[in-house]
């Protein structure tokens, strides 16, 4: 993903790399790849890319990017990170594919930012949950756990990971659904509530997602 954004991206947007099993939003000495890092490495990164107490960040994805998934997942997944260390963030609608549609000038190569120093506030218990938080959702009628994967991963025909399929319990409501493909922009509040709805979520007290 690097090579497409040296390639083509937004004027001034700084490289911030999610992706990788070990990036910029993932703690290095956790031993799996993707683990919420600790609030200081989020202080850190954040302010190397420029980004102060003031700062409003906008993210930008792109709709697709190879092997690595859909790019709009990512940046949801920072946005939640981001959000819940204290940081303001936005996802710009449409992502990259709608800026040039739009005709918006775009730019190549890198961009480097003066440093700044930036103070989070980890809010990750409101964020995440943990393995006796899935059991105490699957138990509870008052609660569930959704697998936001695709239909293929959720029935094992496509394997992901290690064991193939879905935790036993878990209905699926896949993420490419609320995305309004070929743009990385998102379907209209009101078709996503009905989506929710039809699948019981909104009377639930919580609900676990994956």
């Amino acid at each position: 993903a690097h090579d497409e954004y040296l390639a083509d991206h937004v004027p001034g947007a700084v490289w911030f790399d999610v992706t990788s099993m070990k990036g910029e939003l993932s703690d290095p000495d956790a031993p799996l790849p993707w683990t919420w890092p600790p609030l200081a490495q989020i202080e850190a990164a954040m302010g190397r890319v420029g980004v102060d107490d003031g700062t409003t960040v906008v993210l930008v994805g792109r709709s697709f990017d190879g092997p690595l998934g859909n790019g709009t997942m990512w940046c949801t997944r920072a946005w939640w990170t981001l959000h819940h260390s204290g940081v303001r963030c936005a996802i710009l609608e449409g992502g990259l594919e709608r800026w040039r549609s739009e005709n918006r000038p775009t730019e190549s190569g890198s961009v480097s930012v003066p440093a700044a120093s930036f103070t989070g506030e980890d809010r990750r218990a409101n964020a995440i949950a943990d393995r006796h938080d899935v059991a105490a959702a699957l138990d509870a009628g008052a609660s569930c756990v959704i697998d936001a994967l695709p239909e293929s991963s959720f029935t094992g025909e496509r394997v992901n990971y290690a064991r193939p399929g879905h935790i036993t319990g878990a209905q699926n409501i896949p993420f490419p659904q609320f995305i309004t493909e070929p743009t990385a922009g998102f379907i209209a509040a009101d078709d996503a509530r009905a989506i929710f709805d039809r699948a019981g979520v909104l009377d639930r007290e919580r609900v676990v997602l994956y």
